[in-house]
């Protein structure tokens, strides 16, 4: 005799929908897990930043070039003098909120001691967008995806079950081949 003669009607239909329902949790708990994770790192990002720029030398550019893309961030192009040493850089600047940054205007410039070609402006991050990206952007775009196939598996499973319990009202015939 197999086990799946031995379980009644309802469990055997059950069986099915607990398998749905621990997968909506795992991604749910993935889900969750991930922008947790992007939220931690967008903090310590921030606070690496901060630090940073406490850290960095200043000095004052003038801005040589504005790119300001419909989408996305500006960049700055800046010239400026550090240790004697004439230097350019393009910087990403945040979109918003941006002051409004015209060529020929003075920017305070951020400076690494130990790498003058790392530089930031204010509303620039001295990491990049593109590591602000991976670490922070990535996992928050995959934990959105796996809460909204956690809820789209969590209204399958609700569905599957309204409609065993419409089959398991409707009457019953004395003779399996009615």
């Amino acid at each position: 005799m197999d086990i799946a003669s031995t379980m009644s009607e309802p469990a055997a239909a059950t069986d099915p929908l607990r398998h749905l329902r621990r997968q909506a949790s795992g991604l749910v708990a993935a889900g969750a897990a991930l922008l947790l994770v992007a939220g931690v790192m967008g903090v310590v990002i921030d606070d690496r930043s901060d630090e940073w720029r406490r850290d960095a030398d200043r000095v004052t550019g003038t801005i040589v070039g504005v790119r300001d893309p419909v989408r996305g961030d500006t960049e700055v192009d800046v010239e400026f003098a550090y240790r004697g040493a004439a230097r350019a850089a393009t910087v990403a600047v945040k979109a918003d909120p941006r002051p409004r940054q015209d060529v020929g205007d003075e920017i305070l410039v951020f400076v690494d001691p130990d790498d003058p070609d790392r530089v930031s402006v204010p509303g620039g991050s001295p990491l990049g967008r593109s590591t602000e990206l991976l670490f922070v952007g990535v996992p928050a775009i995959v934990g959105f995806i796996a809460l909204v196939l956690a809820a789209t598996l969590g209204f399958r499973v609700r569905e599957l079950r309204r409609q065993a319990a419409r089959l398991a009202a409707l009457p019953r015939s004395p003779n399996p081949w009615c």
